[in-house]
C-alpha cells in the first residue's frame, strides 16, 4: 500500500513537470514571435529628464516600425492613457504620434509610447519628465462670461479647443465667473488619428505598459525552480561589416540587444536625438569600425548559457535628406556555441539588400556600466533630501522583499546633479558628502539633485527612476560675498627721500602711510612717531628692494594698522571687484606719492574658486602687492548655467621618489571650484608605457578648493630611471565631464660637453662637464659614467659615480 502511494506521489510530480514544461515552451516560443514582430518605438520629444512647469503643454513626438504592420500607437503617462491613434489598416509599417500631455502636478513623470502590431505584439519607449510648480502663478487666465462657450474662449486666444480643453481638467461644466488656464505653448495636435478630450477618454487595448501577466510571472516563478541561467558574463557584440544594396545619401541603424530599447548608431555625441550616419566607403559598405568593432563594440552583461537576442535594423536617407527607407530587420537569437566566430546574414527589404556580417565573443566585464534604459519595475529611493548641517544629502531605500519574484539586489545609487552624474554610492549607503558650494546655487539658479538605483551590465544595466531634492538662490537681494587676504609688499628701486628734513629716519624712504582696499572696505596704516624697534630717535620708513609681510608689520605697533589685512566683500550681480593700494611720504613739507596701483576684476568665473597668489605691480614699478581672493563661506557660487556648476577637479603637481625608502610622494592641488568631500580617492601608479605599478585608495579623503595634499606610496618597486605616471580615479567613476589622463615627472636629460684628460702627472686626472639639457631636475640622484680603455691598451673599463648629485634644468657640472 505504501508503494502504491509512492508510486502516485511520483505520478503527480511528473505530471506536474511536463505541465510546467509544457506551458514554459509556449512562453518561450510566444516570447520568440514576440521579439521578431516587437515594434521599434522612438520618442523624438519630449528628451529623457526634460524639465516643464505646471500648466506648461508638453509636445509628444515619437514614431513607432515593424515591417510586419502596425495597427495602434498610444500615449500613456504615469499609467493613465492620454491619448492614441489607430492605423487605416494593417498593413501600414510606420506609425507618428504627435501629440501633447498638460502636467498639473508637480513631481516626476513617466510618459510611455506604447505600438501595437497587426500581430498583436507591443513595443514601447519611455522618457522621464521633472515638473516645478515655478510657473503656475504666471499663466495666463480668462474668466467665463455668460453665455460664453469653449469654442468663443478658444477662438478668442488662438489655441485650439484640445489644447484648452487639456489645460483645464472639466472645462465642459466651467460656469461663469470661473477661471480659465489659457495655455502657453503652441502645441501640434494629434495627426493622422482621433483626437480625445476627457469627456472622451481613448479605450485602452490591453493592460497598461509595463504591467505583468500574473500567470506568466507564476510560472517564471516555476521554471526558476528548475532551470537556472548560467553565471552573467560579458559578451562584446560586434558588427564586421555592414553593406547595402542600394545607394543613399546616408545611413543609420537602430540595435537592440537582450530585448533591451533600441540604440541609434552612430552616436558620436552621446545625443539620440542627432541625425548621424555612417561614413560610405566603396561597393556599398558603410564604415561600422569606430562604432561597432572592436573596442568600440557595445558589451553586455548576459547568462552564459542563454542565447542572446540581438535586433538590427537599419534606414537609408535619399533625395537630400527628405525619405527615410528601411532596409528590413534582422532578428537573431545566438546561441552559445555560436560565440567567438564570425557570421553573416542577408536580408532583401522592401527598398534593397541589407548585409551584416557579426561576431559575438566573450569579455571580461568592464568594472563600470553605463545605462541606457530605466527600468520601471526597479525600487527607487525615496524621501531624498538635503542635510546642509552636514553637507550630505540623504535618501531611504525600502525594497518590497513580499515581491514574487523577489528582485534583483542592486549594485549601488548615483549622484545626479542638474542632469549630470557626479559620482555613485554603495548599495548600503543612504547618504553621499557634498560640496559646501553646492548649498549656496549662484543668484537665480537652483541646484537639483538626484539619486537613482542601479545594476550594472553593459551597456544595458538598468537604473530606476529618480527621487530628487532641489535648492535654489533666489535673485531678490543676492549677493556674492568675496573674500581677500593681503600677503605681502615687495618693494624695488623707491627713487629716494624727497624732503626728509632733519629727522633720523630707518629706511630709504619715509615715514610711509596710506592703505590697501577692496571696493568700498581699506585698513590704513601711518608711521609718524619713532618706531619700536627702530630706536628712539629713528622713524620707520621703507626700504628698498626688501619684502615686508603684511601679516608681520599689522602686528607691529609702529605701523598702526586700523584693521587686519583681510576682509570680505559683497559683489551686487553685475558689480566688480577693485583690490589696490595707495602709499604716501610723509614729508617735511610737501608729501609725495611712493607707489599706487588699482586692479578691477570682473570675470565671474573667477569669483567661484580661488585666485592665489596674484601679483599688483604699480605704473612707476616701485611697489607689488601680493594678494588672494576668493568665495567667502556660504556665498552663492556658480555661473547660474546648467552644465556650470561647481566641481573638483584634482590635479598632480609633483611626483617625487624616493629610493632609499622605496615611496613615490605625490603632491595634488584641487583646482576646481569645489571641494572634494569625503569620497574614497583611486590612484595608480603606472609605467609610461601604462602597465600598473601599484594601485591604492585613500578612504574618505577631502580636499578644499585650491587646497593641496601630499600622498604616499608605500613600498613600491620602481625601477631605473626611477620614473612612475600618476592616474587620479583610473576607472573614471567620478563625474562624467571630468576625465584625468596619466601624469608623468619630466625627466633630466644629462649630456657630456666637454671631456679634458691630463696625463702629464704620474696619477693623470679626467675631468668630465655635463649639463643637464632635459626639463626635470636631477635630484639626489647618484652620477655614474664608464670609461672605456682604448683600443690595444692593457687599462680595464672603469666605473666611476659621483653620490647625490642636484642639478637644475639648464644647468652645467664639472667633475674631476
Amino acid at each position: 500500500m505504501k508503494n502504491v502511494r509512492s508510486y502516485a506521489f511520483i505520478g503527480v510530480i511528473l505530471l506536474t513537470g511536463l505541465c510546467i514544461l509544457a506551458a514554459g515552451l509556449y512562453y518561450f516560443n510566444a516570447r520568440a514571435r514576440a521579439f521578431n514582430l516587437k515594434p521599434l518605438v522612438l520618442i523624438h520629444a519630449p528628451l529623457n529628464r526634460d524639465q516643464v512647469e505646471v500648466g506648461d503643454g508638453v509636445l509628444v513626438h515619437a514614431t513607432a516600425r515593424e515591417n510586419a504592420g502596425l495597427r495602434r500607437i498610444e500615449l500613456w503617462v504615469d499609467g493613465q492613457l492620454i491619448d492614441a491613434r489607430d492605423s487605416a489598416e494593417e498593413t501600414v509599417t510606420i506609425l507618428t504620434l504627435s501629440s501633447h500631455w498638460n502636467p498639473t502636478e508637480a513631481g516626476t513623470h513617466v510618459l510611455i509610447v506604447r505600438a501595437i502590431s497587426s500581430g498583436g505584439v507591443d513595443g514601447q519607449a519611455s522618457v522621464i519628465l521633472q515638473v516645478s510648480a515655478g510657473g503656475q502663478g504666471q499663466a495666463q487666465t480668462h474668466t467665463v462670461q455668460e453665455g460664453e462657450t469653449a469654442e468663443a474662449i478658444a477662438a478668442q486666444h488662438d489655441v485650439s479647443l484640445e489644447e484648452l480643453s487639456a489645460s483645464n481638467p472639466g472645462l465642459a461644466s466651467a460656469a461663469p465667473g470661473d477661471e480659465v488656464v489659457i495655455p502657453d505653448d503652441d502645441p501640434l495636435p494629434a495627426q493622422g488619428g482621433d483626437v480625445f478630450t476627457e469627456s472622451d477618454p481613448p479605450a485602452a487595448e490591453g493592460d497598461a505598459p509595463n504591467s505583468e501577466n500574473p500567470f506568466f510571472a507564476n510560472l517564471m516563478f516555476l521554471l526558476s525552480v528548475f532551470t537556472s541561467p548560467g553565471e552573467r558574463i560579458g559578451l562584446r557584440v560586434e558588427v564586421l561589416e555592414l553593406r547595402t544594396g542600394a545607394e543613399f545619401d546616408s545611413l543609420h541603424c537602430y540595435v537592440s540587444l537582450a530585448d533591451s530599447s533600441p540604440i541609434w548608431f552612430p552616436d558620436s555625441d552621446g545625443d539620440q536625438t542627432t541625425d548621424e550616419s555612417f561614413a560610405l566607403l566603396a561597393d556599398g559598405r558603410w564604415d561600422v569600425e569606430p562604432y561597432l568593432e572592436g573596442n568600440s563594440a557595445p558589451i553586455i552583461a548576459w547568462p552564459e548559457n542563454i542565447p542572446l537576442p540581438m535586433n538590427f535594423s537599419c534606414v537609408g536617407i535619399t533625395g537630400g535628406g527628405t525619405d527615410a527607407l528601411e532596409l528590413g530587420m534582422v532578428a537573431l537569437s545566438i546561441p552559445p556555441e555560436e560565440w567567438e566566430s564570425a557570421h553573416s546574414i542577408e536580408v532583401d527589404g522592401e527598398n534593397g539588400p541589407l548585409f551584416l556580417e557579426y561576431r559575438v565573443s566573450r569579455e571580461e566585464i568592464p568594472s563600470r556600466g553605463i545605462p541606457i534604459f530605466l527600468d520601471p519595475s526597479m525600487t527607487s529611493p525615496t524621501n531624498v533630501r538635503l542635510d546642509p548641517d552636514h553637507n550630505s544629502l540623504r535618501w531611504d531605500y525600502n525594497p518590497d522583499i513580499t515581491r514574487n519574484p523577489p528582485e534583483e539586489p542592486i549594485d549601488g545609487f548615483r549622484i545626479y546633479l542638474n542632469d549630470t552624474l557626479q559620482w555613485v554610492e554603495p548599495a548600503d549607503a543612504r547618504q553621499s558628502w557634498l560640496p559646501s558650494e553646492w548649498f549656496h546655487p549662484q543668484c537665480g539658479a537652483s541646484y537639483r539633485f538626484e539619486v537613482t538605483a542601479f545594476r550594472v551590465g553593459f551597456p544595458d544595466g538598468p537604473e530606476s527612476y529618480p527621487d530628487s531634492a532641489e535648492i535654489f538662490t533666489p535673485l531678490d537681494g543676492c549677493i556674492r560675498q568675496i573674500e581677500v587676504l593681503f600677503h605681502s609688499l615687495e618693494t624695488f628701486d623707491l627713487g629716494g627721500d624727497g624732503d626728509p628734513g632733519d629727522r633720523d629716519l630707518n629706511g630709504d624712504v619715509g615715514p610711509p602711510y596710506g592703505h590697501f582696499f577692496a571696493n568700498e572696505w581699506r585698513t590704513s596704516f601711518h608711521v609718524f612717531y619713532p618706531g619700536l624697534k627702530g630706536g628712539v630717535d629713528q622713524m620707520r620708513g621703507l626700504f628698498n628692494n626688501r619684502l615686508y609681510d603684511l601679516g608681520e608689520i599689522f602686528a607691529d605697533p609702529a605701523w598702526r594698522f586700523d584693521d587686519a589685512p583681510h576682509t570680505i566683500v559683497d559683489i551686487p550681480l553685475e558689480g566688480v571687484l577693485e583690490i589696490g593700494f595707495h602709499i604716501m611720504d610723509n614729508d617735511w613739507k610737501t608729501d609725495d606719492l611712493i607707489c599706487e596701483a588699482i586692479s578691477t576684476h570682473r570675470n565671474f568665473s573667477h569669483f567661484d574658486r580661488w585666485q592665489e597668489d596674484v601679483l599688483l605691480l604699480s605704473e612707476d614699478g616701485r611697489c607689488q602687492l601680493t594678494f588672494s581672493y576668493g568665495p567667502a563661506l556660504g556665498s552663492p557660487v556658480g555661473t547660474g548655467l546648467e552644465g556650470a556648476e561647481p566641481a573638483p577637479y584634482i590635479r598632480v603637481e609633483e611626483i617625487r621618489v624616493d629610493r632609499q625608502n622605496d615611496q613615490v610622494q605625490v603632491r595634488l592641488h584641487n583646482t576646481g571650484s569645489a571641494a572634494w568631500p569625503s569620497k574614497d580617492l583611486d590612484v595608480e601608479l603606472q609605467t609610461r608605457s601604462g602597465e600598473t605599478i601599484a594601485a591604492q585608495t585613500w578612504p574618505d579623503f577631502s580636499i578644499e578648493v585650491a587646497g593641496e595634499r601630499i600622498l604616499r606610496f608605500m613600498d613600491v618597486e620602481i625601477t631605473s630611471p626611477y620614473d612612475g605616471c600618476v592616474l587620479i580615479d583610473p576607472d573614471d567613476e567620478v563625474h562624467e565631464l571630468s576625465v584625468h589622463h596619466p601624469v608623468c615627472p619630466v625627466l633630466p636629460d644629462l649630456t657630456i660637453t666637454d671631456v679634458r684628460v691630463d696625463l702629464s702627472v704620474e696619477i693623470g686626472t679626467l675631468e668630465v662637464l655635463f649639463q643637464n639639457v632635459g626639463e626635470g631636475r636631477v635630484w639626489d640622484y647618484p652620477l655614474c659614467i664608464r670609461v672605456d680603455a682604448l683600443e690595444g691598451s692593457l687599462r680595464q673599463l672603469e666605473l666611476i659615480c659621483v653620490p647625490n648629485v642636484n642639478m637644475e634644468p639648464g644647468e652645467s657640472r664639472l667633475y674631476t
